[in-house]
């Protein structure tokens, strides 16, 4: 069975922890993928924090990035094991195919996967430390997840070649 090369996330590309080379003579890749995080997640919180009217956005964000962003990052990593397992036994699923859009399909319980666990590290870790309320945390928490979830795994890596 031939195993392709694929990038499921611009942001987070899977190869990078399946690829050891890639990930050891390219520490200014990881560099680029975490600020690339950062960016992003700081314009989320701070979106949300607008749209929730919510006084002191400065301090609540000052609080709150750092363990977002991680969290974050660590919710990304931990929704591609499973294709990392299938793919490493083996067994990955033929039908997820890198010149077929409609296949990305199969890849959305991931998707879901690391948007739940977006809200989960969020919700009960992220921004307990905030001063917030627990129903404006969950609100906060669902904003994230569901803007920041691997939307990515969906494009086939023959559409970036």
């Amino acid at each position: 069975m031939k195993r392709d090369e694929r990038l499921y996330n611009l942001i987070f590309p899977v190869w990078m922890l399946y690829t050891p080379l890639a990930a050891a003579v390219s520490p200014l890749i990881w560099g680029i993928l975490l600020a690339g995080n950062f960016v992003w997640d700081s314009a989320v919180l701070l979106l949300a924090f607008f749209w929730m009217h919510l006084p002191q956005k400065g301090t609540l964000y000052r609080r709150a990035i750092l363990r977002v962003w991680l969290c974050g990052f660590l919710a990304d990593v931990v929704a591609t094991l499973p294709y990392l397992v299938l793919m490493y036994t083996g067994i990955e699923p033929d039908f997820i195919s890198v010149y077929h859009p409609i296949d990305q399909v199969f890849m959305l319980p991931l998707v879901v996967l690391g948007g739940v666990l977006v809200y989960l590290f969020a919700s009960r870790f992220a921004l307990r430390k905030t001063g917030l309320e627990t129903a404006e945390i969950r609100r906060i928490a669902r904003f994230l997840a569901v803007l920041t979830a691997p939307y990515t795994f969906l494009i086939p890596t023959s559409w970036l070649a």
